[in-house]
């Protein structure tokens, strides 16, 4: 043990220690002159140059100790006489041993003097790094600052280190000391205070702002996590009211948007992060990243919902209503209602109540659809055009009353009017009912007066359906508040009613208004647990529990364990026990102990009580103990509570933790032997595990601590579906993403933001997929085993050998791509790549977060904020416009470059001569019609069209006598000198396929029918999870031959897949999906793979061609995501014939080569093969050109969602910003545009002096010369040259076709400002270009000349992104994009769709699209349908104008039509899908589609597909109302829709009953009458 120092009285003995030789007395001497320096400091000034000597000498030991004495002698020295250099460089020399947290004024004055000296040498620094100072800087100095910042912090001197970090540029400590205080945002106003005043420096000043405002930010995502509605609320109101609950003293904005106590304003340069920052605290930020991300990631396994609804009886109602609400559960806030779109039949069976929920399940699907009026539109179908008004069904009605209270929870702004005017304006009690509801969870703890009063009134009608709701609503709408006056009178109420439901209602109401009050509400709670009535008791045990959520509080406990063994009531014991689950929802480990022995009571609302108090304490932490009580209550068929309380538990665990419960699951829910409330657990139990696509869990507590009030209260809500079985969806309030989502500061998710796993990928990953079985009886037979298929099954077997061997090498960690999927157990793996671009404010470590400064390489915007959720993203330079900002998620990785074409990078595979691939010209292919058995015609056809320029041809090849054939096609050619490669089509012959690869170059197979051709549309029922693998492997033995085969022979493969030729496998998994046509290709991409064989290509044909380019991109995406290369055949399938063939193809073609795709083309056209090669040539040579001239523009961001077609906002179906009528026009300015898109035609003066013609070039109808509009009347005219005013004749043809009328359209005139100057035009629309428009706003003027009525931007694509998103303040009426010569109109639209977003300006856009004079008919619809399609194809547009000198008016005007019809967006016409004929083909296709388009070519809005043969017929068919499909040689088969209606019908007579089957269907109308006559006819009347 070391001896005390003794004191010493005087200095010179010690002094004199310093001479000696030994060490250890010099040592001893320095000791005690440090520890009596302050009192002998004189004496020792005589020996400071001994002193300096040992610290200079390198082998003295303790030299650090020499300094340091030396230092203070220096320092009390130099103190006196006001030189302090020398002290603080020997103070420096003492590192670690020079006191900082002395109260010394010597060591004061030290540490005064370093901060001035460190702040000196920082000067004119950036301040984003701490280690970024100059190389004069001693580090010495630098250390012993940061010790004095570290203590600062350590020590809780927050607002010290925020002088420090602003004085010295250190941006990383100004952000750890507002992060790390116990008041973040009374310091972050201080801080803001601070560097508004005292920063000098403009550039330093702006960046320290920016750094508060990333801080702000956070803050703001961590109370809108935690659900701090009134703090929020109070700091957007500048109220300076802080939420009690939040431990917060000061709101970080007081009156007038200050930002602090003493009214300082905000910097100037905060003005858009303040904005921003609002917009963070209102919530919507969070709301639509959260949407996007769960749309966007959404796994939710159809095929268990598709197993559930199988099992499900006709009859049994509870079970039908509980599978609506697990399909609701499991697809919450994702957006997906396929399950519902496909079983419109088996969900039309619900009836009143069961309606209700049905459609009350909508809104938890799209919980967050709240921009832009989403809600309003997606629930129109069930809402009144008006309050009030009638729909039909009240149940539907308050269902989605009820469904738009849960899409806007926490939102409800943007439906409380809407709620409470439906309330006010209806007396039915349904309506009230999900009224009610819906104006609760809407306005939850709001304590909104006006809407309490309604409620009340409803209340007081005592109808036990609208009030039950009512006593619910009234709790809601003052969640949290405690307000005695409310609960009393809500009490006095429940005594007074004699229904049960409004007592109920309103004691759980009561329960309520004491959220998390504890103490202080414990007299409401004594009285209401004292109370005679047990269901004013029952509610009493929910007020303990909302009272004391997550607080352990012992009596609480003990109140409610003697309440759970002692009451009469059941259900007031089933209350008491649940509501422990809240109580102790901070210790959820101590749960399951204090409740196991009430799980084992023989009472079951005591055991069901005790699964539920488990399942909301452990909710989705997947704890042992909850799992080890819950599991064997299971086994007790009354228990159905511990099922759904089990699932609870496990959300979102590992696959290994839940794959017990699934297979009890699936044992249950079909099960007829047990009881009907057990199979309904057992169907909520699987929604619940797979809740939000699997991508969310019930978050009841935020990251930073405080319980989620809306969560905790919804929670509470679910649990009276005891009761009321509608209640149930409120569970969706419960509901957290899994996510880490990383913004930047403008609030968007940069792409390239990378978030590091450190666990293996399959630790976390999404549970494997629910497969279906073929439960048909299948008889055993001998099979042949081929040689090949022996050595392919040894390779796999080797393989998986080998792989085995390798499972100890499978990778630690994984990069997850932003958004990323994050389950709670994952947090303690995530980590961030400290040399990526983004960094995050909060480092995500274990279950907390932790500050991390903005390193990485400086880049701008150069910071990135993240939190595991809410959503903590910043950028230190945010865009001036981030508060009107969208919220996008950026567009996939499918192609080379979203702003240029580039070639997608491919290898080469070789089809006999031709290479295919990126580094070869586009490959042009065709296929005969030609009888394949006749060889002499195949061979002169495929001559033809290598003659006319075909670098492949393919041939249909149905048999082994078509294969005999090819062999002879194959020698026929050779001798004729053509080399040309043939490509064999197989359909479900692998035999013939084996044969024909002998003579053809390539093998087409199509994954839909080669192995798995079962044409059926049944759905297939899989319960064994491994069947739909197995399955996969018996392909192996069909496929891998013709594999080994092709490998040898050096052939080449394409595994087209076919939208219309799914498998019934395929179908029953995936659906008919772009999804489900991608994984059947990949599926054979696989094994070619596992035999080392890479010679093939992909292809995804679809006759839509929104289908086909999404199929494609997916693709593509899917590649890049694998690693491959392999290339692509690209052709829309079923196309038709002429323009309408010509434009589908162009549509689909054209827009995936824009983006750099497809290595080989083919257009499919109902027409002669040879005929084919001309537009497939020009589209070739279009996309060759594009990416050889890098077509595009300067690099810029881009958030556009490939896997979905979304119309913009602007013109969409009750929500669209269609031109208004305003006071004082003459002509109804509504019907310059149309809602589904429109068209414009280009008029010159000569069009004008020919006024009939061109009214019927215009698409008119005629009578007695006047024109009138019909179906496909052009919209609007664009004038080139407005007419003289002494120009009669002109200018009342003008007039004529203003007034045009017909279903409420009226002509519109468009025309240039300048030709309008020289002549006005009354009532005209103005084109001005976008620079003129805001030339003329920033002199004050009116950009309009005289006679125009309404503005119309002009854009060309190369306007800088401020001013393009400056339109939406224009008062404009349109955009008019006419892209400037020489520019890329795909990407120069691109940028301009994306910066009209962002700016949220949702004007509609025309594409106004000019062609050079003599320009070609055919060049002309295919460059339209690949320039302008490749943009509406992602619904980027909303009209067309197309202008072409000498080209006939109503040609542009039909091609416009087209345009739009081809891109699914306006029938003007019937719609045709016809094969383009081969080999199979059982009628002369060309003759009978000619037939059938003069029969039906009059019937707008039908669809009509015309099919040579079965191979693709009923899946092509899919977009078509009717079909005719041949059946056998002279026999037709009709369908309507996927059904065979009609069989074997003798060909005369096919057509004819085609248009009969048509008139029974209702779709008939008779022709109109010729123009002339109708025309004589109205004369007549006339003149009569």
């Amino acid at each position: 043990m070391a001896q005390a120092i003794p004191a010493i009285n005087t200095a010179e003995g010690v002094l004199a220690l310093l001479a000696e030789d030994d060490d250890a007395l010099k040592v001893y001497a320095l000791q005690q002159i440090n520890a009596s320096i302050h009192q002998f400091w004189h004496q020792a000034s005589g020996s400071i140059a001994t002193i300096e000597a040992l610290f200079e000498d390198e082998e003295f030991s303790h030299r650090e100790l020499a300094a340091l004495v030396a230092s203070k002698a220096r320092r009390l020295i130099f103190y006196y006489l006001g030189d302090l250099q020398e002290a603080q460089a020997y103070a420096l020399g003492a590192g670690a041993l020079f006191d900082v947290d002395s109260p010394s004024a010597f060591e004061r004055t030290i540490l005064d003097s370093c901060l001035d000296a460190y702040v000196a040498a920082r000067a004119g620094l950036a301040g984003d790094e701490p280690g970024d100072a100059p190389a004069s800087l001693d580090p010495r100095l630098a250390a012993t600052v940061q010790r004095v910042l570290d203590r600062c912090l350590a020590d809780g001197q927050h607002e010290q280190a925020v002088g420090i970090a602003l004085e010295a540029r250190r941006l990383d400590v100004l952000a750890a000391a507002v992060l790390a205080a116990a008041d973040p945002p009374t310091l972050l106003a201080h801080a803001l205070d601070a560097g508004a005043r005292t920063v000098v420096e403009r550039g330093f000043r702006r960046r320290a702002l920016a750094t508060l405002a990333l801080l702000a930010y956070h803050i703001g995502f961590d109370l809108v996590d935690a659900q701090l509605h009134e703090f929020t609320r109070d700091a957007r109101e500048g109220e300076g009211d802080a939420a009690e609950e939040a431990g917060l003293e000061t709101p970080l904005l007081g009156e007038d948007g200050k930002t602090d106590a003493g009214g300082a304003t905000p910097a100037p340069e905060l003005a858009p992060e303040l904005d921003a920052f609002l917009r963070i605290l209102s919530g919507s930020v969070s709301v639509e990243l959260e949407r996007q991300f769960l749309a966007r990631a959404c796994h939710a396994d159809l095929q268990i919902l598709k197993n559930i609804k199988a099992g499900v009886e006709a009859r049994n109602s509870v079970c039908h209503s509980a599978t609506v609400w697990a399909n609701a559960i499991m697809h919450a806030g994702t957006g997906v209602d396929a399950f519902l779109r496909t079983n419109l039949e088996w969900l039309a069976k619900a009836t009143n109540w069961a309606k209700f929920g049905a459609t009350a399940g909508l809104g938890v699907i799209q919980r967050g659809s709240v921009a832009d009026g989403r809600s309003r539109s997606l629930l129109s179908p069930y809402l009144p055009a008006a309050p009030g008004s009638s729909t039909g069904s009240p149940y539907s009605e308050g269902g989605a009353l009820y469904a738009l209270g849960l899409i806007h929870v926490n939102s409800g702004a943007g439906a409380a009017q809407l709620l409470t005017d439906s309330l006010r304006a209806t007396q039915h009690e349904v309506i009230q009912h999900g009224a009610c509801l819906g104006l609760g969870i809407a306005c939850l703890g709001s304590e909104n007066a006006e809407a309490f009063e309604d409620v009340k009134n409803v209340l007081y009608t005592d109808s036990a359906v609208a009030g039950e709701a009512a006593g619910y609503a009234l709790g809601l709408l003052c969640a949290g508040s405690g307000r005695e006056e409310r609960s009393d009178e809500m009490l006095a109420y429940a005594h007074d009613t004699q229904h049960e439901k409004i007592v109920r209602a309103l004691a759980v109401g009561v329960a309520f208004v004491h959220y998390g009050r504890e103490e202080a509400a414990d007299g409401v709670i004594d009285a209401m647990l004292q109370d005679q009535d047990a269901i004013i008791r029952y509610g009493g045990q929910f007020a303990m529990g909302m009272a004391y959520r997550g607080t352990r509080n012992n009596a609480a406990i003990q109140k409610l364990l003697h309440h759970a063994v002692t009451d009469v009531s059941y259900d007031v014991r089933r209350a008491a026990v649940m509501n422990l689950g809240f109580v102790l929802l901070s210790a959820p480990e101590q749960c399951p102990r204090l409740v196991a022995l009430l799980a084992a009571s023989y009472n079951p609302h005591v055991r069901y009580g005790s699964a539920m108090a488990v399942g909301i304490a452990c909710a989705g932490t997947g704890s042992k103990e909850a799992v080890a009580l819950l599991e064997p209550m299971l086994t007790d068929p009354t228990d159905f509570g511990a099922l759904i309380a089990l699932a609870m538990v496990l959300m979102e665990q590992p696959a290994s933790k839940t794959e017990t419960l699934r297979a009890k699951i699936d044992k249950l829910h079909g099960n007829k032997g047990v009881e009907i409330m057990v199979r309904m657990g057992a169907i909520m139990a699987a929604g619940i595990l797979d809740a939000g696509g699997r991508n969310a869990t019930l978050g009841l507590q935020s990251r930073t601590g405080p319980y989620r009030r809306t969560a905790v209260v919804g929670l509470a809500l679910f649990l009276q579906y005891w009761y009321w079985h509608p209640l149930a969806y409120s569970l969706s309030l419960a509901l957290q993403p899994t996510a880490i989502i990383g913004v930047d500061a403008s609030l968007r998710a940069p792409a390239d933001f990378k978030v590091i796993s450190r666990c293996k990928p399959s630790l976390f990953a999404y549970p494997p997929p629910v497969a279906m079985e073929d439960k048909r009886s299948k008889e055993k037979v001998p099979t042949a085993v081929l040689s090949t298929t022996v050595r392919s099954k040894a390779r796999a077997a080797a393989k998986k050998e080998e792989q085995g061997k390798e499972m100890g090498a499978l990778p630690s960690s994984y990069v997850l791509s932003n958004p990323a999927r994050v389950v709670p157990a994952q947090r303690r793996f995530v980590a961030f790549e400290r040399d990526q671009r983004w960094q995050p404010v909060k480092a995500v470590t274990g279950d907390s977060t932790a500050f991390t400064h903005s390193g990485a390489p400086r880049q701008s915007p150069s910071a990135l904020g993240t939190a595991v959720h809410p959503l903590a993203a910043v950028a230190a330079q945010p865009s001036a416009a981030s508060a009107e900002k969208e919220l996008w998620l950026p567009t996939p990785h499918y192609c080379e470059s979203i702003y240029q074409t580039r070639r997608r990078p491919t290898r080469t595979i070789y089809v006999g001569k031709v290479p295919v691939g990126s580094e070869h010209p586009l490959a042009r292919q065709t296929m005969t019609t030609t009888d394949t058995r006749d060889v002499e015609a195949t061979v002169e056809q495929v001559k033809k069209c290598a003659d006319a320029g075909a670098d492949i041809v393919r041939i249909t090849v149905q048999g082994k006598r078509e294969a005999t054939a090819c062999l002879k096609i194959r020698d026929r050619l050779f001798q004729d000198r053509y080399d040309t490669p043939l490509v064999a089509d197989i359909h479900f012959q692998p035999t013939v396929a084996m044969m024909v690869a002998d003579a053809f170059e390539k093998i087409r197979i199509n994954p839909g029918n080669f192995a798995d051709g079962r044409k059926s549309f049944e759905e297939i029922n899989y319960d064994d999870p491994a069947q739909f693998a197995r399955e996969r492997e018996s392909f192996r033995e069909t496929f891998m031959p013709l594999v080994e085969k092709c490998k040898a022979l050096g052939r080449a493969m394409r595994i087209g897949t076919n939208h219309g030729s799914l498998s019934a496998r395929i179908l029953s998994y995936y659906g008919d999906t772009p999804r489900g046509m991608v994984e059947s290709a990949f599926e054979f991409a696989d094994m070619c793979r596992d035999a080392d064989y890479h010679n093939f290509l992909f292809s995804m044909k679809a006759s839509n061609p929104l289908v086909m380019v999404q199929a494609y991109r997916l693709l593509s995406e899917e590649m890049y995501a694998k690693g491959w290369d392999y290339p692509l055949h690209l052709g829309v399938t079923e196309a038709g014939e002429g323009e309408d063939g010509r434009m589908k193809s162009a549509i689909g073609i054209g827009a995936l080569l824009m983006d750099g795709l497809g290595d080989t083309i083919r257009v499919s056209l109902t027409e002669d093969p040879e005929f084919e090669i001309v537009p497939c040539g020009a589209l070739a040579a279009l996309g060759s050109r594009a990416q050889t001239e890098r077509w595009g523009v300067e690099p810029f961001e881009e958030h556009r969602d490939t896997h979905l077609f979304n119309r913009r906002r602007a013109l969409m179906a009750g929500v669209g910003e269609l031109p208004g009528q305003k006071e004082g026009d003459v002509l109804d300015m509504r019907s310059i545009l149309h809602r589904d898109g429109s068209v414009i035609s280009s008029l010159s003066l000569e069009d004008l002096r020919t006024p009939e013609t061109t009214y019927r070039n215009l698409g008119c109808k005629m009578a007695v010369g006047m024109p009138f509009k019909d179906i496909a009347t052009s919209d609007s005219i664009f004038l080139r040259e407005v007419p003289a005013e002494d120009d009669a004749q002109a200018r009342r043809a003008l007039r004529r076709l203003q007034e045009v009328r017909g279903e409420g359209w009226e002509f519109t005139c468009w025309r240039r400002p300048s030709a309008l100057a020289a002549s006005p035009l009354p009532d005209s629309v103005a084109v001005i270009s976008l620079a003129a428009a805001l030339a003329a706003r920033a002199e004050g003027r009116s950009p309009l000349p005289a006679g125009a009525v309404r503005l119309a931007l002009a854009v060309d694509g190369t306007e800088p992104d401020a001013d393009v998103e400056a339109a939406g303040g224009l008062d404009a009426t349109l955009v008019l994009l006419r892209v400037a010569p020489g520019v890329s109109r795909v990407h120069a639209s691109r940028r301009v769709f994306e910066a009209l977003t962002r700016a949220r300006c949702h004007l509609p856009v025309v594409h106004a699209l000019e062609f050079a004079p003599g320009t070609g008919r055919e060049e002309l619809v295919l460059s339209a349908g690949a320039l302008v399609g490749a943009l509406m194809v992602d619904g980027r547009g909303d009209g067309v104008m197309l202008s072409a000198p000498g080209q006939d008016l109503a040609y542009l005007r039909t091609t416009s039509f087209g345009l739009l019809q081809g891109v699914r967006m306006r029938n003007t016409k019937t719609d045709y899908v016809s094969c383009p004929s081969c080999g199979r083909t059982l009628f002369d296709l060309q003759e009978v589609t000619d037939q059938i388009r003069q029969k039906t070519g009059h019937l707008p809005g039908v669809a009509i597909a015309i099919m040579g043969c079965i191979v693709n017929g009923p899946g092509e068919m899919a977009d078509a109302d009717f079909g005719y499909v041949g059946g056998a040689p002279g026999k037709i088969d009709l369908y309507v829709g996927k059904e065979v209606v009609r069989r074997a019908i003798p060909m005369e007579s096919a057509c004819d009953q085609l248009v009969e089957l048509i008139k029974e269907h209702g779709r008939w109308k008779d022709p109109e009458p010729e123009e002339e006559g109708e025309g004589q006819e109205e004369k007549q009347a006339v003149m009569a």
